[in-house]
């Protein structure tokens, strides 16, 4: 027998996520912004972000995170540093 889950979108529980795909559709890994402190990685963000005197993980499940497109007009907003480059 099988069952199915409601899959509900996760922008309430990690807002700071997001996935990241390059100007041609490639997949980038996972982005981090964090408007408080303004730690930003625009692409290929680690599993563990120290931020805001606390340490983040990176979600386990990311298919509902926000899609972010680098290379376009307006890659990131202009208030996040981005690290890591």
């Amino acid at each position: 027998m099988s069952e199915f889950i409601e899959v509900t979108s996760s922008e309430e529980e990690h807002p700071r996520w997001f996935r990241v795909i390059s100007i041609s559709g490639k997949p980038l890994g996972l982005g981090f912004a964090c408007p408080v402190c303004k730690l930003g990685y625009a692409h290929h963000a680690p599993e563990k972000i120290e931020h805001c005197r606390m340490v983040e993980k990176r979600p386990f499940f990311t298919a509902n995170l926000p899609v972010k497109q680098i290379g376009g007009a307006k890659p990131l907003p202009r208030n996040i540093l981005p690290v890591g480059w």
